[in-house]
């Protein structure tokens, strides 16, 4: 009930679109012949994957790792039982999904993407923008992994590839999958377009700036010829 109250209220969070994927997936709920497989990702949910379906670990992601959600309503016995030091062991074992990106997070991102280049998924988020509203009342994980999938080496797409890159299995993973050739992990799963500390390096912009040094030096050889061709 708690997770319901929250995606009601906010249903554009990452973790609304988990539950999303959930409840439309048949294997979560074998019995329900009118489940339908059309909900985004639903197909590629897998009804035992407590991880991701679980109700309880779905409100700790919410009320524990998004940033900023814990205040909500809906999050008011979540918190009570899972204070610091809690005995309960369900508040350690289904500590929250932490692999989503925060919903500010995807909701900027998401954003920044489609006022620079609008693509597949921007069409449903931007009014909300338009009118002044901080969240895009939208499925911002999916939005945000369209534009990734279409528009892979964007630096806003940093996140999807790191989350991607550690959590490969989850269902917007398998929906659109990383596919950048900017950004790749080395030895010790950290991305080569990342530092440790997260931050982005510039390998694309890197890669095409000596790609430019390379040709002005072409042009640079061609005219030195040409020039010693008309001195003799």
């Amino acid at each position: 009930a708690d997770v319901a109250s929250l995606c009601n209220a906010m249903p554009f969070m990452p973790t609304c679109s988990a539950v999303k994927a959930c409840n439309g997936s048949s294997s979560s709920s074998s019995t329900n012949s009118t489940n339908s497989t059309n909900t985004p990702g639903a197909a590629l949910v897998q009804g035992r994957d407590t991880d991701v379906c679980s109700p309880f670990n779905q409100l700790a992601t919410i009320c524990s790792l998004d940033d900023g959600m814990s205040g909500m309503s809906g999050c008011r016995d979540y918190n009570s039982l899972c204070i610091n030091g809690s005995k309960v062991t369900q508040c350690s074992e289904e500590a929250g999904i932490s692999a989503l990106p925060t919903t500010k997070t995807v909701n900027d991102r998401v954003r920044s993407i489609c006022e620079e280049m609008s693509h597949s998924g921007c069409e449903a988020c931007t009014p909300s923008w338009k009118a002044n509203k901080t969240y895009a009342n939208c499925d911002l994980l999916d939005a945000y992994g369209s534009n990734c999938y279409e528009m892979p080496d964007m630096v806003q797409c940093q996140e999807w590839h790191e989350m991607c890159a550690t959590a490969g299995d989850l269902w917007v993973c398998k929906k659109y999958p990383t596919n950048s050739t900017s950004y790749v992990q080395d030895a010790d799963g950290v991305g080569a377009g990342s530092n440790a500390a997260g931050t982005a390096a510039p390998a694309k912009n890197l890669a095409s700036a000596t790609s430019h040094v390379s040709k002005l030096m072409g042009l640079l050889f061609a005219a030195g010829l040409l020039l010693v061709a008309v001195l003799a």
